[in-house]
Parts: structure tokens; C-alpha cells; sequence
């Protein structure tokens, strides 16, 4: 009888133990993901944003001084909308 008692404990404590310790990979496992998904996303942002400000420059590089020159506002607002995006990114100061 003892035997028999010892075992189920022995039993619970190996499976609690397993559940612990696939907890904690699964913990790790999600944390590491979610990192890797945040890098993922800032690094999308940051192409998106740099390809918004080349085509901005080939733009006025290549249009009529006048035309940027009326246009001008309408671009700025558009930077603006495209910068809010990078901004928590890089802080408050961008």
C-alpha cells in the first residue's frame, strides 16, 4: 500500500513539474515571438516611410519648382500623416 501511495505522488509531482517547465518554454517561446513580430513591423514602417520620402524627393527633383510650390501643403500633410506612424518608433522627439 505505501508503494502504491508513493507512486501517485511521485505521478503528481512529475506531471506538475512537466506542466511548469512547458509553461515557461511557452512563455519564452511567445515573448520571443512577439519581439520578433514588433522588429518585423518597425522594420515594415521604416520602408514604407522611406520609400514615401524618395518618392516625395524624385518628385520635386523632377516637377515644376511651381508646381511643388502650390502642391507643397498638401505633400506636408501627407508627411505628417506618414511620420505619426514612425513616431513611436523613435520617440517623442521625431
Amino acid at each position: 500500500m505505501p508503494s502504491e501511495a508513493l507512486f501517485f505522488l511521485l505521478g503528481v509531482g512529475v506531471t506538475a513539474s512537466g506542466w511548469i517547465i512547458v509553461h515557461h518554454f511557452n512563455r519564452s517561446r511567445d515573448r520571443e515571438a512577439r519581439e520578433h513580430a514588433d522588429k518585423t513591423a518597425r522594420d515594415a514602417r521604416k520602408r514604407e516611410f522611406l520609400g514615401f520620402m524618395d518618392k516625395w524627393r524624385t518628385e520635386v527633383e523632377r516637377d515644376n519648382p511651381h508646381k511643388t510650390a502650390n502642391e507643397f501643403s498638401v505633400t506636408c500633410a501627407l508627411f505628417r500623416q506618414e511620420s505619426t506612424k514612425i513616431r513611436a518608433d523613435y520617440g517623442a522627439s521625431f
